[in-house]
């Protein structure tokens, strides 16, 4: 028998569940089967029937934009439904919010409960047990640097399966980070990467963020140090931040110019800024792009290239348009 920890206990991260009738002690585990049968503790609850299957209903806390096109909603589980012979049957949830990808056989409701085919105007949603593929509906707020179109590690270690960044900004960085990296290679007249690894300086904020309201501290920055992309034959190429320009001289442009490098790294800068320009982010100050710090900078300048996602278009408190 097939149990829905994957969609519920997995899922959702279940806590104290009550029930329509019932009364249960603290630490009783909820799993509802393949057939629509719903268990506490292993003992039958309700029979499972080969008819319609149970329904997860949640409510909406926020939409965001997913990789692919996709819509990301973050759902707080309030009760699961099985009708068997006629009568309903309601099981009150008690669980932390989760992100999952929006799916073609979820129903979602607006906030006046009218049928919406609209993600970001759902205000409920009901989820068909069993799914397809509950996995495939997972969405991982952390970043597994070892695996991917999109891998990494911190400078002088090894690459880490729970590396932390916002919810947004993973959604953001996996929908965009390859696609202005590629921005990048056609701008060097490269071929195309199919998988990069960032060899970063942080993600999180560290002691030197710790006195400003910086977007490491939200989750939302990565510091890119050394790009390696890889194309479909396999080549692969090396871009080091650190290797342009060797003055220090703070600059508006990448120096030397020519180098295939530098060209990456502009492209890349081209392409991301426009991305936050479209999600109306302010200008920053003297034209610099949105988003990225780099050689005008001189924290950053043939250091670290500063990838961010900035609040926007409010700045709530974060230095996102200027550097400070």
């Amino acid at each position: 028998m097939f149990k829905a920890t994957a969609l519920l206990a997995a899922l959702f991260a279940l806590s104290l569940p009550s029930f329509a009738d019932d009364s249960t002690e603290a630490g009783e585990s909820l799993d509802l089967d393949s057939e629509g049968g719903a268990w506490i503790n292993d003992t039958s609850y309700v029979e499972g029937t080969t008819g319609k299957p149970a329904d997860l209903h949640a409510e909406v806390v926020k939409a965001m934009e997913g990789p692919e096109g996709s819509t990301i909603l973050y759902l707080r589980p309030t009760e699961a439904r099985k009708t068997v012979g006629g009568e309903e049957t309601k099981v009150s949830l008690t669980a932390e919010p989760r992100a999952m990808v929006v799916r073609d056989d979820w129903k979602m409701f607006d906030a006046e409960h009218q049928p919406t085919s609209d993600p970001q105007f759902a205000s409920s949603v009901i989820i068909p047990y069993p799914m397809e593929s509950a996995d495939a509906a997972m969405f991982e707020v952390v970043w597994n640097e070892c695996e991917g179109a999109i891998q990494g590690n911190y400078v002088g270690t090894k690459c880490r399966s729970k590396e932390f960044l916002a919810d947004d900004y993973m959604a953001f960085m996996k929908k965009n980070y390859l696609n202005c990296v590629n921005a990048g290679m056609a701008n060097a007249g490269l071929a195309p990467a199919v998988k990069i690894h960032i060899m970063h300086d942080g993600t999180a904020g560290d002691m030197s963020h710790k006195r400003t309201p910086s977007l490491h501290n939200a989750g939302r920055a990565i510091d890119l140090q050394t790009l390696t992309t890889t194309d479909k034959d396999g080549k692969k190429n090396v871009f080091n931040f650190r290797s342009t320009s060797p003055s220090h001289a703070l600059s508006s442009r990448c120096t030397p110019a020519a180098t295939p490098t530098c060209k990456v790294f502009e492209g890349f800068r081209s392409c991301w800024h426009k991305l936050h320009v479209a999600r109306k982010c302010p200008p920053r100050a003297k034209g610099a792009p949105i988003g990225t710090l780099g050689w005008e900078d001189k924290k950053h300048v043939a250091h670290h290239l500063h990838t961010s996602m900035p609040f926007c278009p409010s700045r709530q408190g974060h230095y996102i348009t200027q550097t400070k």
